[in-house]
């Protein structure tokens, strides 16, 4: 698969089973239960994230979390393809090498980024700092 996407942030909301975490200029939306600490790290795997190109039709969706950014490099992976965003902070997405064919992407383009708050893993930062960086 590859590396998940793990930045450090700060919860400045919790209501609703909701946290939205300040990640730099972001607001990410991700599942999370009462008492979640303030400093925390934001776990995404690549496989959750859906990319559709800038001014492409965005149909409705459920997903809470819309990301634009560049892509910094793609690495293919057989039939899969990892594309590295740089959003201000490192996003990786894990796409099929069809759809980044059809999608013509390359290193240098704007990208939008999607996931789900369900997709968002919460992670207090003290309790996860050996895992940072690590693939999930």
């Amino acid at each position: 698969m590859g590396a998940a996407t793990t930045v450090a942030g700060r919860r400045v909301a919790l209501a609703d089973g909701i946290a939205s975490v300040r990640v730099g200029e972001h607001v990410i939306d991700g599942l999370a239960r009462d008492g979640l600490a303030e400093d925390v790290l934001v776990v995404l795997r690549p496989e959750d994230v859906t990319l559709m190109k800038p001014g492409e039709h965005r149909p409705e969706s459920s997903a809470r979390n819309h990301l634009h950014g560049t892509i910094t490099r793609i690495t293919l992976l057989g039939y899969q393809a990892r594309v590295s965003i740089d959003c201000g902070f490192p996003l990786f997405a894990l796409i099929t090498k069809q759809s980044l064919e059809e999608m013509g992407l390359a290193a240098g383009q704007e990208i939008s980024a999607t996931f789900k708050a369900h997709a968002v893993h919460l992670v207090a930062r003290g309790a996860a700092t050996r895992s940072e960086g690590r693939s999930l």
